[in-house]
């Protein structure tokens, strides 16, 4: 496909089909084994947040890419959460009560912000992905340079993105858009790999 396609920022009616390309793009994960349902819900809450800086590729009406921003992950991870507590428990309850690890996982997911390297950047690219019929056209460089440029207007001095260590695909991208090696941490079980991206006045 070559059709043209415009950024705009992510809007609460945009959920349920970023919901829907999250759960194909990252099949296997702990945030897509917790269903449509979940991943609606909390992007229809990011896109409300004032932390949040976040995007969406359209073409036409519809969406085929979308990339999450935080200003901060802890506050966004405060507000989108104090926002639906009870939604999301039960939500992930339900899935809990068939898969009990998902529980323990979503224990170490809330936590997440608060173990960061205080090192690393407050701002963070959370997640990226494109409509599979899509990718190979760009989409992803243009949304990363959306995020990149409204950071920078914000007055973001740098962002951080966390890669799993084995996505050398993943790796590759965002070292070809600037981001640099930084720090590693484990999570899952598995290693990540944190790279900055420094923003120059």
């Amino acid at each position: 496909m070559n059709h043209p396609v415009r950024i705009e920022p992510l809007e609460p009616q945009h959920a349920p089909a970023v919901a829907k390309i999250h759960s194909v793009s990252q099949s296997g994960t702990f945030l897509t084994s917790l269903g449509e349902e979940f991943l609606t819900l909390l992007y229809r809450r990011i896109s409300r947040s004032a932390c949040g800086n976040s995007y969406v590729a359209l073409s036409g009406e519809d969406v085929v890419g979308f990339i999450v921003g935080a200003l901060s992950t802890k506050q966004l991870f405060k507000d989108v959460a104090l926002k639906a507590p009870l939604h999301f428990g039960w939500l992930v309850f339900k899935r809990g009560l068939s898969r009990p690890t998902l529980l323990a996982q979503a224990f170490k997911t809330l936590a997440y912000p608060s173990q960061g390297d205080e090192n690393l950047p407050d701002a963070e690219l959370l997640a990226l992905a494109v409509d599979t019929p899509w990718r190979n056209q760009k989409i992803g460089a243009q949304l990363v340079t959306q995020l990149r440029q409204s950071m920078h207007t914000a007055g973001i001095g740098a962002m951080v993105v966390t890669v799993d260590g084995d996505n050398a695909g993943a790796l590759r991208f965002y070292q070809r858009h600037g981001f640099k090696p930084a720090a590693v941490s484990h999570m899952y079980g598995r290693p990540m790999q944190h790279l900055v991206l420094t923003f120059q006045e």
